[in-house]
């Protein structure tokens, strides 16, 4: 696997979770115990930059966090209707009496 790999793929993590850079060059930059800039992260996930394994490696170690801070749900979720959440909670009930 070469470091373009990891930089395409920072990318679209970032992309997917509509994480800004700036936040990631800070989460990033966190656990690697130094400072990245959002331009040097820019750089990389556009490929001006092959970033260092250290980079990279730190990168890794942040998605949790990153992933937490995301801006946007991944999955499209419907609002449920009043009369879907009773239905709901009468069937949980109904699933509990069979279960006691």
């Amino acid at each position: 696997m070469n470091l373009n790999d990891n930089s395409k793929r920072l990318k679209l993590i970032l992309d997917v979770f509509s994480i800004p850079v700036s936040k990631a060059a800070e989460e990033i930059g966190k656990i690697a115990g130094r400072t990245y800039s959002r331009t040097y992260v820019s750089r990389v996930i556009n490929e001006g930059d092959f970033g260092s394994r250290e980079f990279f490696s730190a990168a890794e170690r942040a998605l949790p966090n990153l992933i937490a801070q995301k801006t946007v749900n991944l999955f499209d979720l419907p609002a449920l209707s009043h009369n879907q959440l009773n239905l709901l909670g009468e069937q949980k009930r109904q699933i509990e009496k069979k279960i006691a």
